[in-house]
């Protein structure tokens, strides 16, 4: 038994320190060691989305709606590029929020799984500002009317506040999803306290859920800003729901994107949600991209597909989330759903770029082993 157990952590070490002359390795050392992360400059993937519905009752009908993916242009930064798109499944086509959707129906008894082929570039990106080209968020409010108005929706909206409400929440904050006052605006104050530089705001609200709530997959709509406050635990969305509220509240634009992360170390995709924020500069501003789950902090990565930006429209992200609608004829029926991607082909380009972190707790990177996402959309929306 001894020489058994001598023997299978010999084997143990052997392939872990095998696996560290690899480049998903070197980049867990640069992590473990130096706050660093490795990413390939760009990415080009072939993949299909496969989302299944099982009616499991005669008069049932069904539709599913994902948004339809598009070239990401940052302020003239191509953070990605869609070669070609292509379904096997007959669909409508429709604009709705400004932007365009995909939405397969059926009916009847039985299984039916809708697929999407994805011809995709993605880049990286990481933005060189500091607090030192950073202007202050007094420069916001003052140019809200102006130049910034496009940004309005971020920090005004449905409830005056930059508050989005999501109609199918109940309980928790009425639905409140980024929500901006009450113990939100009092925990700004405090994480912030008298600072005002924009980019050192971020940074402050970044560093304090990175060091205070940990990562908890749950799935489905994502909780309330108030809802992970209370609980300390999140996955992706939830994560980028906080971030939103505390920024908004300390008077800075954020937003999520959706959309999925690749999973270098199991060759697979994830939905996923992570943020964007401005920050006005000594140059003009930026649009940047902050990822809290996966420690990124204006950094942008290949592995990053996106799909839909939030608009500052609760209705909107009632849309995104409540993928899955279906009709009934008899009570308390259900419907079985699931959504996956397929990859085929991945190919990375030989130039990596060195991202350093601003701070980690002990959570390893997720480019190692970890992805920090879970946006399972297995909501239905059922109609009599």
């Amino acid at each position: 038994m001894g020489a058994g157990k001598a023997v299978a952590g010999i084997a143990a070490i052997i392939i872990v320190a095998s696996l560290l002359f690899t480049p998903v390795g070197h980049s867990f050392l640069d992590y473990v060691f130096e706050g660093s992360a490795r990413y390939p400059e760009d990415s080009h993937y072939e993949m299909d989305r496969n989302v299944s519905v099982t009616l499991p009752n005669e008069g049932m009908t069904y539709s599913v709606t994902i948004p339809k993916a598009t070239d990401y242009v940052v302020d003239g930064i191509t953070l990605q590029k869609i070669n070609s798109q292509s379904s096997l499944n007959s669909y409508e086509e429709f604009s709705d929020y400004g932007i365009d959707w995909i939405r397969w129906n059926g009916a009847g008894v039985g299984t039916y799984t809708s697929n999407i082929s994805y011809d995709v570039d993605c880049y990286s990106h990481v933005w060189d500002i500091d607090e030192s080209n950073s202007l202050n968020v007094d420069y916001i409010q003052q140019n809200l009317n102006g130049s910034l108005s496009s940004m309005k929706s971020y920090l005004i909206s449905e409830s005056g506040d930059g508050s989005e409400w999501i109609p199918t929440i109940t309980g928790w904050n009425n639905g409140y999803v980024i929500y901006t006052g009450g113990e939100i605006r009092e925990l700004a104050d405090e994480i912030v306290g008298s600072e005002t530089n924009v980019y050192s705001i971020l940074k402050l609200i970044y560093l304090w859920i990175d060091d205070n709530i940990s990562y908890k997959e749950y799935g489905g709509i994502p909780q309330t800003a108030l809802q992970l406050l209370h609980s300390k635990r999140g996955d992706c969305d939830d994560q980028s729901v906080l971030f939103c509220s505390l920024a908004r509240a300390a008077g800075v634009p954020a937003w999520l994107e959706m959309g999925a992360l690749y999973n270098t170390s199991k060759g697979t995709w994830i939905n996923h949600v992570w943020t964007q924020a401005y920050i006005p500069t000594t140059e003009g501003g930026s649009k940047v991209t902050i990822d809290v789950v996966n420690n990124n902090f204006l950094v942008h990565t290949s592995r990053l597909f996106h799909l839909a930006t939030d608009i500052g429209d609760g209705d909107f992200l009632n849309m995104y989330y409540n993928m899955y609608h279906y009709t009934y004829k008899i009570q308390g029926s259900k419907i079985t759903t699931s959504d996956s991607y397929k990859t085929h082909d991945v190919i990375d380009s030989k130039n990596f770029l060195t991202i350093s972190r601003p701070h980690q707790g002990f959570d390893f990177p997720t480019i190692f082993s970890i992805d920090c996402t879970s946006l399972q959309r297995k909501q239905s929306t059922a109609f009599t």
